[in-house]
């Protein structure tokens, strides 16, 4: 595998995907990435960097690799709405967990 770093924002989105974060969508995207277009960032910086660095296409890591789980969820003014959460398969966890820390051997344990 090549040698591309991932950034410090890409870094944290991919480190909560590998625990199943249910933050990592949209909705929570400006408290907390400090970003508003999380969408962007997957898709035009996350999404590529992986598909370059495990040699696979585009279209297989977005939608397989890296996926958008839909999920209801209840605003702070009480709205029921839908959204798009970020998840990494777990078939691929330990791979990224590689990247983003070579050094390390075990995968993070997902959150229930």
């Amino acid at each position: 595998m090549r040698k591309i770093s991932f950034n410090p924002l890409q870094t944290k989105i991919l480190n909560m995907c590998l625990v199943d974060d249910d933050r990592v969508c949209s909705y929570y995207a400006k408290e907390s990435f400090s970003c508003i277009n999380l969408a962007d960032v997957v898709r035009k910086q996350i999404r590529i960097k992986l598909a370059k660095l495990l040699k696979l296409d585009y279209d297989f890591v977005r939608d397989v690799v890296v996926y958008t789980e839909d999920k209801w969820i209840i605003t702070k003014d009480g709205k029921k709405v839908k959204t798009g959460i970020y998840r990494i398969d777990k078939r691929w966890k330990g791979k990224i967990a590689k990247l983003l820390n070579p050094n390390q051997d075990e995968v993070p344990k997902t959150s229930l």
